[in-house]
């Protein structure tokens, strides 16, 4: 009957509650719920109906953004190598370590290869001289950017525009995962270890010393 109802629990009450208690605990005390209230009910179906529509204009508006970045994808993995860091990394056998596809490769304006390169070069560096190599999300982010190597298009989607361009299967991420879900894959390879709470990776003790044995390898 779309009747305004609610319900107050009264059976908390002794049987011998005078008549002045008895109206406190319905007009104030005692626990109590909507059954029915109409104007809820109908607020509640104009938030599904506007969630609905701000999805429907998300959507409508993600359409040229997946697009443009599903083209930036194919444009990034079909670049040619222009880092020197990228020959730094081949030096120490660990070519494989690098041109990784990862989501949010299109964020990028050059190859996987080369960020990845110039986010590894300097950590493999370090530990072949006995050194703590050393990789941060923060760090990796900075020697990009100094790069100019992202793509301020992507890498400042807010979630809801991420979450419209991934609706249809696209692997879309935030730079910073991208950084993040290319070392984890270097963990599972034996490259890098992870040291701390998913940001930072050091590289792993057995890697520093097969490229201490490279180098000795050439002097010799």
């Amino acid at each position: 009957m779309d009747v305004a109802a609610i319900e107050v629990d009264l059976s908390g009450l002794p049987r011998d509650t005078s008549r002045p208690d008895l109206e406190e605990a319905i007009l104030a005390m005692a626990p109590r719920k909507w059954l029915h209230n109409p104007k809820l009910c109908a607020a509640q179906v104009e938030l599904e109906r506007r969630g609905r529509q701000r999805n429907q204009v998300l959507a409508r508006a993600a359409a040229p953004l997946r697009r443009a970045y599903l083209a930036a994808c194919a444009e990034v993995c079909a670049m040619q190598t222009s880092c020197l860091a990228y020959d730094r990394i081949v030096g120490r056998h660990l070519a494989h370590a690098v041109g990784i596809e990862v989501p949010g490769i299109g964020c990028f304006t050059v190859s996987p290869r080369d960020w990845q390169a110039l986010i590894l070069a300097d950590a493999v560096d370090i530990a072949a001289s006995g050194g703590k190599g050393l990789i941060t999300i923060a760090g990796a982010l900075r020697k990009i950017r100094q790069r100019g190597w992202l793509r301020c298009r992507f890498s400042g989607l807010t979630e809801a525009e991420a979450a419209a361009i991934r609706a249809n299967g696209t692997s879309f991420d935030y730079p910073a995962n991208a950084v993040a879900a290319w070392a984890t894959t270097l963990s599972r390879l034996g490259i890098l270890l992870p040291a701390g709470a998913g940001d930072r990776w050091i590289v792993w003790q057995l890697t520093a010393c097969q490229m201490r044995g490279h180098q000795t390898s050439k002097r010799l």
